[in-house]
């Protein structure tokens, strides 16, 4: 799919040469702005193919953590493939959690672990290596804090740790296809 369009329809206002500039990238010798269609010298189609794969799996992710904090089960459900498989280590010492399988599974699990906890998820500098036009994998640094006004089973929790993540396009769109939270501190009170 030629998306060679985004490159001139996500410019800052600013123009061409200002978007440029900040990529590294010089305008073009003419001056003239780009149209729809070009590209700058020296980026391929697989360059630009591989940054809105990024970009795609960088909104995918912000999905992810809003459709769980704001408890939304459907978008959350809906981040996943039907055979996902999610392993979301409790402690820094659980080298090995128990793995849920499947979309259905996975969205049961969290909402029975934190559908009643005011839960603040971050994912921060990722590290995305896009495999082939539809596969790619991640790892995400993360910060949570999980709290439950009851107090039931613990008051907070407050963590750090990183999502080591694959995706797929599966429908038209990118969607996870495993996730693996490792945890490197957790706090609880």
């Amino acid at each position: 799919m030629d998306r060679s369009w985004f490159l001139v329809s996500k410019m800052p206002s600013c123009g061409t040469a200002c978007s440029m500039r900040s990529s590294g990238l010089r305008p073009p010798a003419n001056g003239k702005a780009m149209t729809r269609g070009r590209r700058p010298a020296g980026l391929s189609m697989d360059t630009i193919e591989r940054l809105l794969i990024i970009r795609e799996i960088q909104e995918l992710k912000a999905r992810y953590f809003r459709t769980l904090d704001s408890k939304d089960w459907d978008g959350f459900g809906a981040v996943f493939t039907t055979h996902c498989r999610f392993a979301a280590a409790r402690t820094p010492d659980d080298l090995d959690p128990e793995p849920r399988l499947g979309r259905d599974v996975i969205v049961k699990s969290v909402r029975r672990n934190v559908g009643r906890a005011l839960t603040m998820h971050k994912g921060f500098l990722p590290e995305i290596d896009v495999n082939s036009p539809i596969a790619a994998k991640a790892i995400w640094a993360m910060s949570d804090i999980v709290e439950f006004h009851d107090g039931k089973p613990f008051r907070r929790l407050s963590g750090a740790g990183h999502y080591h993540e694959t995706y797929a396009l599966q429908e038209n769109r990118w969607m996870i296809d495993s996730l693996t939270l490792s945890r490197l501190r957790v706090s609880i009170e």
